[in-house]
Parts: C-alpha cells; structure tokens; sequence
C-alpha cells in the first residue's frame, strides 16, 4: 500500500485477497504508472542504484490468484519428521491465511491442536500476544499446539535464512534441516547445516 498513489479499490481489492487466500491459493497484486520518455530515460540511466525511485505512486488494477501445490508426499515426509522428534518450521511469503491452510495441508497444523496466532508489528503488542499464547498454552490439556506468525510480525527477521540462523544461535547444540524447491529458499539451503534442495515445482 506504500507504493500507491492512492487507495482507491485497495478496500474491494483486499477483500478478494482474503477470500483467495481462505481458498489457499497464492496472490498477487497489479498496479501500473504511466512515466513520459524523458522520465524513463532519466531513470534508466540510474536504474540499479536508485530502482526504488520509479517503484512508488502506482495505480492498483487488481490481483490474481494461482494454486500453489505442494510436492508430492510432503505431509507423508512431515509426518514421519515430526515421529522422529523433530521440530518443523514451515516458512512462507503468503497471506497468513494462505499459510494456516498450508499447514493443514502438509499436516503441521490440525484441528486436534491449539492454535495461537502472533499477527501484530509493535514489540510490546507482539510480546502481550506471545504471553497470551504461553499462558493458553499452559492450561490448555491438547498436547499438541501450533504458533503461527504473520511475517509482517517478523521484523527483524525478513528472510528464511535468517530463521534458520535465529534457530542455529539460540541452540547451537541443535542441527537444523533446511528444504526447498524454489529460488528464493537457496539461501535458507545454504544457511542450515544440512540443506536440501528439491527440483520440482518452482524450479
């Protein structure tokens, strides 16, 4: 929302991203800006330096939504991790939305466990929400429980590497298992002590 000009639509626009992420499905938003010759001259001549000047005052004109299907076997190979007593992390660029059903669908997350949603951006309110979890997290009886983390709540935290290397600090006795089949998950690979990347899907 930063980037555009005005908000006109964005209210009708976000309602569809909640329904396509409800569905799973994977979004994406469209804007354009109309720019004379001269001003994409002038910034071509700097592009690569200052790209951020042209990426502002856009015009929204909509959002898609495609299917994003796992690999197959995932939720068998998650199970069989977790048997063994291992902690998985599922880490996602999508709506927190799209993510939950991404959970369930590589079953990490089910209806058989406490669920806490930690969704907010200022330290303090993130630091209530994380008590608040705890604390039901105590009295609750299920024995199992998923925490689920918006990335906008992930400040410093900004790329799968660094969750990866956040996990290796605070348990350098631990060995970490990092799994990929896209371009954007190489440095979460390379980042873990043992890395594995999958060609499929995403390339």
């Amino acid at each position: 929302e930063k980037r555009l000009s005005t908000k006109d639509g964005m209210v009708k626009t976000s309602g569809y991203l909640e329904s396509y992420a409800e569905e799973g499905l994977r979004t994406l938003l469209l804007a354009e800006k109309h720019i004379t010759d001269e001003d994409y001259e002038a910034w071509q001549d700097k592009f690569g330096q200052v790209a951020d000047e042209m990426e502002y005052g856009f015009e929204l004109v909509g959002a898609t939504a495609i299917e994003d299907r796992l690999q197959d076997e995932v939720a068998a190979t998650i199970s069989v991790l977790k048997e063994a007593g291992i902690k998985v992390w599922v880490l996602t660029g999508d709506k927190i939305e799209t993510a939950i059903n991404i959970g369930y669908s590589c079953k990490v997350l089910s209806n058989d466990m406490g669920q806490h949603i930690i969704d907010a951006t200022e330290p303090a309110d993130i630091s209530d929400q994380l008590l608040d979890a705890h604390k039901e997290h105590r009295k609750s009886k299920l024995a199992d429980h998923g925490l689920i983390v918006a990335g906008d709540t992930l400040l410093q935290i900004k790329q799968k590497a660094e969750v990866v290397q956040l996990v290796k600090d605070r348990y350098p006795e631990k060995r970490t298992l990092a799994i990929g089949d896209g371009a954007n998950d190489v440095n979460m690979i390379t980042t873990a002590h043992i890395g594995v990347g999958i060609s499929g899907l995403e390339g």
